[in-house]
């Protein structure tokens, strides 16, 4: 199973702002994937947004040890939370989904599945709550 959810995205506003460029965002689904350190984008997405890209480094994916483009972007969440200058790398592209989120960004804040009735629910907050949800407590309370 993934979770796919969608998110707005679009190049940094402070980025925008610097440079004197036009910002454009789109919605597109994006994967919560807990084995990826960093956020990335398709190429897709990046040329279709027409990004800049900032930077290069080496990224190890599921083909090795590969050269990517390295985007500063936002990244609107489903629940209206915003990402601010996220530095995100580029990936080769998907049919299922256009971003990644990952744990730069997943650590930021509390990211909790259930499932009832068939139903399955993920909920992500930032800042995370205090204290941590934690499902394993013996008196079986979640706070």
């Amino acid at each position: 199973m993934s979770i796919i959810a969608p998110v707005s995205i679009g190049e940094a506003r402070s980025f925008c702002n610097a440079f004197g460029t036009g910002f454009n965002q789109v919605d597109v689904p994006a994967l919560w994937d807990t084995g990826a350190t960093n956020s990335c984008i398709s190429q897709r997405l990046a040329k279709h947004l027409g990004l800049t890209f900032i930077d290069l480094c080496d990224v190890e994916g599921v083909h090795g040890i590969e050269p990517a483009k390295v985007y500063l972007v936002d990244i609107l969440l489903p629940n209206t939370v915003s990402i601010n200058n996220v530095h995100v790398t580029e990936f080769f592209d998907n049919d299922d989904f256009e971003v990644i989120i990952g744990m730069d960004i997943i650590t930021k804040g509390d990211l909790a599945m259930s499932n009832s009735g068939g139903k399955t629910i993920v909920s992500f907050r930032i800042p995370p709550g205090q204290p941590p949800i934690d499902f394993n407590r013996e008196d079986g309370r979640i706070y």
